[in-house]
């Protein structure tokens, strides 16, 4: 964010931190400014303030040089009416990490499907043991698909982080252990794919 004064902002992004061939139409990065600026609302509505956005009406383009301003983001005085509680936010787990041995409690996945049709969605889960393992290895192999396109293997170096140091000092990317996957395994496929590419290694 670039700060302009006591009450406004600019939401940016850096181009070179875009990976256009992986994320074609940068729409994964637009869902993450969307995520970061409802993030940002339900915050200020913590502290007494109504948040909004203003977009520049311009999409993320790799193609711009330097920090490229994609909206304004407004605090005003009065906050919005919200149920949210912003403790929550910290509490997000996204990474491959087991959760706790148990369901998500069944009211909790009736209103979010309550909250999906209101918005002429459809919301569905599944705790049928042999549908998570198909799940699991669905992404699984959509990891190494991902990885065997030189490409995405090519853009995705910048964003890899194998050891604790290099994740704690970039504080971005994608850790080995949100992978369950040792990192020198991780570096040594990353780098040396061919290697896993036949036989009883593949």
């Amino acid at each position: 964010m670039r700060i302009i004064s006591d009450t406004e902002a600019e939401l940016c992004y850096d181009p070179v931190r875009l990976i256009p061939f992986t994320d074609r139409g940068n729409r994964f990065m637009t869902v993450g400014m969307g995520i970061f600026t409802e993030y940002m609302a339900i915050s200020a509505a913590k502290k007494g303030y109504r948040l909004q956005f203003e977009d520049y009406g311009q999409p993320i383009d790799e193609k711009k040089a330097g920090i490229t301003p994609l909206g304004m983001m407004r605090r005003e005085q009065e906050a919005r009416s919200s149920d949210r509680d912003p403790e929550l936010i910290l509490q997000i787990r996204t990474s491959r990490l087991h959760y706790q041995s148990r369901p998500v409690a069944e009211e909790s996945t009736q209103r979010l499907a309550d909250i999906a049709a209101s918005s002429g969605h459809t919301f569905s889960c599944s705790s049928d043991p042999g549908m998570l393992e198909f799940i699991l290895k669905l992404n699984r192999d959509t990891l190494f698909y991902d990885l065997d396109d030189p490409g995405t293997r090519e853009e995705l170096e910048k964003w890899l982080r194998f050891t604790d140091k290099e994740a704690k000092e970039k504080r971005d990317g994608l850790w080995d252990k949100c992978m369950r996957f040792p990192g020198r395994l991780m570096r040594n496929f990353f780098y040396h794919h061919n290697k896993y590419d036949h036989g009883l290694i593949k």
